[in-house]
């Protein structure tokens, strides 16, 4: 796999932390890209009697589902089509920047504007994964990294070395957590930020490589 593309795998996981951070600090305590957890926040919310939690963890659901859903309708008619990533591309950008919008105009606007918000978030979290999967198959991901971290190990302890791709993404998803933490804490505002600077930078690298390699590509690091 083409290095741009492996390092746009890296920033995409920088965003994730990001949003994932700010979603559970600001958004009703539950995570736009990582649906297990947000199952089991629902099963506590259903033992708990927790509305609010249900809500929340509901509305991480159903928008990260349409943002897949919709990414495969859009990509099912260009399938063979070199350019086909490119359309998610372009997607995942446009859903990305509703969440900026929503972040900044109605975030604060009571249960509704949270939910609004929330939803696309995760909607754009939604679409990352399924160009990812496009791009890298369905062993690369940058949304939800306990198979990375799964293959990470697996491969240092059976074959002695890793790739660099495999604890970048790790690594970046702390960074990236980080980063939103702080500024959801100190400068909320400014939150969406690097996140929508590092899919615009991924993007970016996207059209660096060429799209034959990135057709039918095999994760290798």
């Amino acid at each position: 796999m083409p290095r741009s593309i492996i390092a746009a795998t890296i920033l995409l996981t920088f965003g994730t932390g990001v949003v994932d951070v700010s979603s559970f600090l600001r958004l009703g305590h539950v995570f736009a890209s990582v649906m297990t957890g947000n199952l089991v926040l629902l099963g506590l919310a259903a033992g708990t009697g927790n509305g609010t939690l249900a809500r929340s963890g509901g509305t991480a659901l159903v928008g990260y589902a349409v943002g897949v859903a919709v990414s495969s309708l859009v990509s099912r008619p260009l399938e063979g089509h070199r350019h086909r990533w490119a359309a998610l591309s372009a997607m995942h950008l446009l859903v990305l920047a509703g969440w900026v919008v929503l972040w900044v105009t109605v975030r604060d606007a009571g249960t509704a504007g949270e939910s609004w918000t929330l939803g696309v978030a995760a909607a754009a979290m939604g679409v990352q994964s399924s160009l990812v999967r496009l791009v890298g198959g369905q062993g690369m991901s940058t949304t939800y990294l306990t198979s990375t971290l799964t293959r990470l190990v697996w491969d240092l302890g059976h074959h002695g070395r890793v790739g660099w791709g495999d604890p970048a993404r790790c690594a970046a998803l702390v960074v990236g957590a980080v980063s939103g933490g702080l500024l959801a804490q100190h400068a909320a505002a400014w939150t969406p930020a690097p996140a929508a600077a590092a899919a615009v930078l991924a993007a970016a690298l996207w059209h660096r490589a060429a799209p034959a390699a990135i057709a039918g590509a095999e994760p290798v690091a």
